[in-house]
Parts: structure tokens; sequence; C-alpha cells
């Protein structure tokens, strides 16, 4: 019987230390969301870079989607400060989006129809996007664009920007 009850009374024992452990609290947390912006230079432009396709393998061995080719972003004096994963979107078929300080950089990409990566200066203003086309694409130009000096086009003719409007 004294068996019994010292069984009974360590079985006890553990069942309600076991509840404890168990017991799941309710923690109370501040919300979590996007990280704050990486510059404390000043307003954020936003830079879109539409580099060569290029077609990657997915896991498995099989030729994929095209992808946008990776590229570099260089401050005005010519040191790399981003190296950039050119791919977005579902399928990995959009180019990123990167947000910098409003200033000069460059771009450093694969161009479709030339064999050497080409550098495109480019220029961020706060709260617009400059984008810059180098796969080729010309749907982007619409019927009404303007072929006139507000374009930036490469020796071959290749149109990849609006002309950066410069400010005194």
């Amino acid at each position: 019987m004294k068996h019994i009850c010292s069984f009974a009374l360590v079985t006890l024992v553990l069942l309600l230390s076991g509840c404890t452990y168990f017991k799941h609290d309710t923690v109370a947390l501040d919300p979590v969301g996007p990280p704050p912006p990486a510059d404390t230079k000043g307003p954020a432009g936003t830079l879109v870079v539409y580099t060569a396709l290029d077609k990657q393998p997915n896991p498995i061995g099989i030729e994929g989607y095209p992808i946008h080719t990776d590229y570099q972003i260089l401050d005005a004096s010519g040191k790399v400060i981003y190296v950039v994963h050119n791919s977005a979107g579902t399928f990995g078929e959009l180019p990123a989006t990167i947000r910098l300080p409003e200033g000069a950089y460059q771009v450093h990409a694969h161009v479709k129809g030339f064999r050497k990566q080409l550098t495109v200066p480019v220029i961020l203003v706060a709260n617009e996007t400059t984008t810059v086309h180098l796969d080729g694409d010309k749907s982007w130009i619409g019927s009404t664009f303007n072929q006139g000096n507000g374009i930036v086009s490469l020796p071959n003719g290749q149109i990849v920007g609006w002309r950066a409007v410069k400010t005194n």
C-alpha cells in the first residue's frame, strides 16, 4: 500500500509538471514589418534594370524561364557598392527593384547584342523610378515615344531609357 501511494504521488507530480511544461503562454510583441530603409543619407529613389536575358536551369536540370542577368551598381567614383541578383516575380522573370539614396551611380551589366558588359551612368531622384532597358525589348517604348534628345541610346541605336534631366 505504501508503494502504491508513493507511485500515485510521483505520477501526480509528473502530470502536473508536464501540464506546465506544455502550457502555451501568450507573449506580447510589437508588430513585425519590413526593415527600416538602409540609407540614412536622404530620400531614396528606385532603380530597375532590364539586363540581357539568360535561361537558367531549374533544380532538376531542365532549361528554365529566361531571367535578367545580374549586374553591379557602382558609386560615382566607380567603386562597386552592390551586386544585384536581378530576378523577381513568381518565376524570376522580372528584374529586381532597388532603392538607393538619390544621386549619381553607374550600372555595369550585360547588354543584349554586346559581347562585353557595358557601364551606364544613371541618376536616381527621390521618390522617382529610373528604368534602364538593356534587354533589347522595344515594347516599352510605345507609339508616342519621342525620338528626340530626350532619349539615351547605345551606339547600335538601341534605346536604353530617358535622358536624365540636369538640375542646378
